[in-house]
């Protein structure tokens, strides 16, 4: 669906914005249907401004190297929140971050 929509190599990007109005949705349901189409071996390709399908294997390889680049930096804060919510607890700080209903 979405790899149909999607022109050849980087330089005939379309972004997530431009889909989303094409499919009459919003932009966050376009990157779940890409993320799904990526899960069933689509070889969507991306940059910093959209969405293409691939030209050649440098542009599925940059893409991977900036999927496993979002992954390591979500990894960083997702230790980081731990590591504060640990030693909070580890305080007995839990006061700042529950909130009274």
């Amino acid at each position: 669906m979405i790899n149909e929509m999607l022109g050849v190599g980087s330089e005939n990007v379309t972004t997530a914005a431009e889909l989303a109005r094409r499919l009459n949705t919003d932009k966050r349901t376009v990157m779940q249907l890409i993320r799904t189409e990526r899960l069933e071996g689509e070889l969507i390709c991306a940059n910093n401004k959209g969405y293409f399908m691939p030209k050649d294997i440098n542009d599925v390889n940059e893409t991977i190297s900036r999927l496993y680049k979002q992954a390591r930096e979500g990894r960083a804060v997702a230790e980081a929140m731990k590591n504060t919510r640990d030693d909070e607890i580890s305080k007995g700080e839990k006061k700042r971050w529950l909130r009274s209903v």
